[in-house]
């Protein structure tokens, strides 16, 4: 009576678990008076026409596994980097279920070997995916969509910021009013306008986006304006953190020879009072030789030559990137003429023959003898060589000269300038 019991109250919580059950006695078992009860599953009903069966739920997720979402923004100074997400999925999934999106664009088709989908056989319904993605300079905020039978999720964004770790650069150039004198200032100005376009985190610069550009001008480029121009260039290299830097230093003025050597006339020169209105050379590049970083200095003065007695590829950028972190610091000094001569400008030109060929040569393009669109030292310096005497000449006359001069050359074949082509 009670195995009876126990088996009715057995069978009721089986209907009760939604599990469709029935119980049978055999024949044997009545005549006998014996009660051996057994259970058998009775197959499920179909529906009635017209309705449909209900649909099985489906699942679709997508995690990052590498980089985490709490490890973004993640910064590299590598040119590619392999992205791994976990996906879960009622549904089968392949390779070209997923979509790699960077800065809002589809990544299209990477090499096979690039790409790679592992399934989780013990957990059956896991994917690892794994994806090595080329990274542009800068910022790369990237989301992976994935879609299949079972639906589809879009991952939450990451940042991957690439350092190329590129130079910093800092232009000053400094026009000195002066008799005889109409385009200083011009040629500043004009020289300093050419470079604001040179920094950049794209692989179409040498330098970084964060550079400066500033000039002295007019009554501001004093003898005291002057140096406190250059010390402040000096405190501010002294804390940037970028490993490289550049100064690039721009002197457009009156020079001559004094007493204590080669001396630049300031706005405000006096020749009663030479001592406090020039800037003794010496006295310029000293708060600079003892800043941090290297230092190009071009100088369109007279008598300056006393001093010391294609579109470009981003393989070729990265190569001028390299020289920078090669050469120690170092120092190089460009002179508009040698020795004697004096430096000419002409409304011609509305500038120094100097600095009109310096534009020319640099954003003009006409200095990249090797045509790769970037301009280096030896090919702006052979240049110079060959363009402005004859600049002079057809200009002043066949008894005029004025030869630049490379006084030392410590920075080598390093570029200094990406020409842009039409």
């Amino acid at each position: 009576m009670y195995s009876i019991m126990y088996i009715r109250l057995f069978t009721l919580l089986l209907l009760m678990g939604g599990m469709t059950w029935g119980y049978a006695q055999s024949n044997k078992d009545v005549i006998s008076g014996e009660s051996e009860a057994r259970f058998v599953k009775i197959p499920p009903k179909s529906a009635p026409a017209g309705v449909a069966q209900p649909k099985p739920i489906e699942m679709l997720t997508i995690d990052w596994q590498k980089p985490l979402v709490n490890d973004s923004p993640v910064t590299t100074r590598q040119g590619s980097y392999t992205i791994q997400l976990l996906a879960v999925s009622s549904k089968p999934l392949e390779a070209s279920h997923f979509t790699v999106y960077v800065n809002g664009k589809i990544r299209g088709d990477a090499k096979s070997d690039n790409i790679r989908l592992d399934t989780r056989e013990e957990e059956g319904q896991k994917w690892n995916y794994k994806r090595e993605i080329s990274l542009k300079n800068g910022d790369n905020v990237v989301k992976v969509k994935v879609k299949n039978e079972a639906g589809e999720e879009l991952s939450k964004e990451i940042t991957i910021y690439r350092d190329p770790n590129k130079p910093y650069l800092h232009v000053l150039a400094i026009g000195a009013d002066g008799s005889n004198l109409d385009y200083t200032g011009k040629d500043a100005k004009d020289f300093a306008d050419i470079f604001r376009n040179q920094g950049s985190l794209d692989e179409n610069r040498i330098f970084s986006e964060n550079i400066e550009v500033e000039t002295l001008t007019g009554a501001e480029a004093s003898a005291a304006g002057i140096e406190k121009r250059l010390e402040r260039l000096k405190n501010t290299l002294k804390y940037r953190n970028e490993k490289e830097k550049l100064v690039i230093l721009y002197f457009s003025a009156h020079g001559d020879a004094f007493f204590d050597g080669f001396r630049l006339k300031a706005s405000d020169y006096d020749p009663g009072i030479p001592e406090s209105t020039t800037v003794p050379f010496a006295e310029v590049m000293a708060p600079i030789e003892k800043a941090p970083g290297k230092k190009l200095v071009f100088i369109d003065a007279c008598k300056s030559g006393m001093i010391g007695t294609k579109s470009a590829s981003p393989k070729d950028i990265w190569n001028e990137i390299r020289k920078y972190s090669d050469k120690k610091q170092g120092m190089t000094i460009i002179a508009s003429c040698s020795g004697e001569q004096e430096s000419y400008e002409d409304k011609k030109w509305e500038n120094g023959a100097f600095t009109e060929a310096l534009i020319e040569g640099l954003k003009g393009g006409k200095a990249d003898a090797d045509g790769n669109s970037i301009v280096n030292i030896p090919e702006l310096m052979s240049y110079l060589k060959k363009e402005v005497p004859s600049m002079v000449r057809l200009t002043k006359g066949d008894d005029r000269k004025q030869q630049p001069r490379l006084v030392i050359n410590d920075l080598g074949d390093v570029g200094i300038y990406v020409v842009e082509k039409n």
